[in-house]
């Protein structure tokens, strides 16, 4: 029932559904994820629209159109950031999010990729083993459920991991009761057998193989052996792997090197990132306009600071998402600045690679918002609804890439962040700097009235508030 085979996923036959490592927007991607929607052909996309997203650990299903299966069941799995931030869990989720729609559509035949490995980082052999014993353990609740569950992999290091997963959670069986005579006659043949292989064997003065038990199997290396010791003993919900990486953040291992005026984990600086990381689902979204309209109606006192890229309207320049620092890392790919990872972010959500390629080619910030504008199949709602969630990713990372930036970011304390970009009501207040608060940080115009010139549209200010999130963010690593 449970097995794996090396094949293109897009291609198997005999399957009912097939299970797509998709992305939140469920409107393709790159790698496995954009193999699947290409060769399902456009109407996936056109569906997928319609289901408006997906959290991270869980699943959606869609038809498979041009693929030689009924279904395509779309899991987001999550980015891997080092084990720190519930990516076990999160992936656990995927594989019992997608077997219970399968088992609700009666979708008997099921064949996975290897969900969260690959572009997303989860290392093959972690996520194998989370895998393989998420369908188990589905399968033992509802035995009856599926007739063929197959995980369908490109290359030989993860035939080789999911194979070895499936091979260990096997269940073992048990050994014939033999009679004493056929036990004891078994015995002396395996001396007699003992006996010439330790004849033909050169001496050697230090094997002490003599003194083990001879076993009819391979023996392990000891990794092997530690990591199925390390399985065995291991709680369904973390693993002793994932326990020593919280102890390393929380500064358990000694040698962890961390930045005093930071708190942030230098291990952490090249980590991909997650959208769940420290609560990050709530604090991307924890401030917008509407919160701060409130909060000054109410007559609660708030200082402001103000930045943009402008250096000669803000002193605070180093906040926006033009600044160029120290290099950017994500998922082992390096932005120039927050803005060219934005923007690359937004070419690979609709899905084109010829502006992504030309964007991740051009450090120009103005350059890359320029290449932004002519992005292919571009959907404002679809952009809307991600977008928060890219900008967060995005200026996370820098912070644990660049502490410069990071004791800017902390040093402006519990003010209220603003774009002061006159010409952006989305991203900024669309006012300047000298509009909005006077030299002491106070508040000059209501946030009721910011304004773009001649626009009647509230403007938003989200690349504020989302600083404000990340800036909460990186405190809670200090704690």
């Amino acid at each position: 029932m449970i097995r794996v085979i090396k094949d293109d996923i897009t291609k198997v036959t005999d399957f009912d559904a097939i299970v797509n490592c998709a992305n939140n927007s469920l409107l393709g991607g790159g790698g496995i994820d954009g193999l699947i929607h290409r060769a399902a052909g456009p109407q996936l996309r056109t569906e997928c629209r319609r289901l408006n997203g997906c959290e991270t650990g869980d699943s959606r299903l869609t038809y498979g159109y041009n693929l030689p299966c009924d279904y395509i069941i779309h899991s987001v799995g999550p980015v891997w950031m080092g084990g720190t931030a519930g990516e076990r869990e999160l992936l656990r989720s995927c594989y019992t999010s997608a077997l219970t729609i399968a088992a609700e559509n009666k979708i008997r035949k099921l064949a996975f990729c290897s969900l969260s490995t690959g572009e997303l980082g989860y290392p093959v052999e972690r996520a194998a083993k989370v895998a393989v014993a998420a369908v188990n353990d589905f399968i033992k609740k509802n035995p009856d459920a599926f007739d063929d569950i197959c995980w369908v992999v490109t290359d030989d290091l993860y035939l080789n991991a999911y194979s070895e997963e499936i091979k260990a959670a096997a269940p073992k069986k048990k050994p014939v009761k033999k009679s004493k005579a056929a036990d004891t006659e078994e015995k002396t043949e395996e001396v007699i057998e003992e006996t010439v292989e330790k004849a033909e064997e050169a001496p050697s003065t230090d094997d002490n193989s003599s003194d083990d038990v001879k076993s009819t199997e391979e023996p392990a290396d000891l990794e092997e052996i530690t990591d199925d010791a390390a399985a065995e003993d291991a709680s369904s919900d973390e693993t002793a792997a994932d326990e020593a990486l919280n102890e390393s953040e929380a500064g358990v291992d000694g040698d962890t090197e961390t930045d005093s005026d930071t708190g942030v984990d230098s291990a952490a600086r090249t980590a991909s990132d997650t959208f769940e990381s420290l609560d990050g689902l709530k604090l991307w979204n924890r401030y917008d306009i509407n919160w701060l309209i409130s909060e000054v109606e109410q007559g609660k006192q708030h200082k402001y600071t103000c930045f943009w890229h402008d250096t000669a309207s803000s002193d605070n320049s180093i906040l926006s998402s033009w600044h160029a620092g120290k290099p950017i890392m994500i998922n082992g790919r390096k932005y120039v600045t927050a803005e060219q990872y934005m923007i690359s972010e937004q070419a690979l959500l609709f899905g084109d690679y010829d502006s992504y390629k030309i964007i991740m080619d051009e450090a120009d910030p103005q350059k890359c918002k320029k290449a932004g504008r002519s992005i292919q199949n571009y959907d404002e709602n679809t952009w809307r609804a991600a977008f928060k969630e890219i900008i967060f990713r995005g200026f996370y990372m820098r912070a644990l890439c660049d502490e410069e930036f990071a004791k800017a970011l902390l040093a402006t304390g519990e003010d209220v962040l603003i774009e002061a970009s006159p010409f952006d009501d989305v991203y900024g207040a669309g006012m300047k700097e000298s509009e909005l608060v006077t030299p002491e940080g106070e508040l000059k115009t209501l946030p009721q009235e910011w304004r773009a010139y001649k626009s009647e549209k509230q403007s938003e200010n989200v690349l504020g508030f989302v600083l404000m999130g990340v800036r909460d963010c990186i405190r809670k690593l200090q704690e």
